[in-house]
């Protein structure tokens, strides 16, 4: 039973580590390409998948500009679903999520919002 459980705590690791290493790409791919979208701003995430967009600059709150990308076809949720105030600060960020896209995909999103928002 031992070393059944040594060999599947040997993958779980696998699996984890290949994990990370995939969201590492995908966080640097973020910062390289979405750092140069003009009018949006954020801080590159330490720990997590996903960032939160300063759209203050855009002159839409965050349902507004929500609605454009999903336009665009670019899926962000709005800041307002985590604060319904102006005083959360919420309505000036969407949340963007790099855990379940591609490389592809991020890299295209962040060309598609660069070329709206010149």
């Amino acid at each position: 039973m031992k070393c059944f459980q040594k060999k599947v705590h040997e993958e779980e690791k696998q699996i984890v580590n290949r994990n990370l290493k995939v969201l590492g790409e995908r966080r640097q791919l973020v910062t390289e390409y979405w750092s140069k979208i003009p009018k949006i701003k954020f801080y590159k995430p330490k720990a997590a998948f996903y960032v939160y967009l300063d759209i203050s600059e855009t002159g839409m709150n965050s349902d507004h500009f929500s609605k454009f990308t999903l336009e665009k076809g670019i899926c962000l949720v709005p800041g307002s679903a985590f604060g319904q105030t102006q005083a959360s600060g919420m309505l000036n960020y969407c949340r963007m999520s790099f855990g379940m896209t591609n490389n592809q995909d991020i890299k295209d999103a962040a060309e598609i919002l660069t070329e709206v928002l010149n």
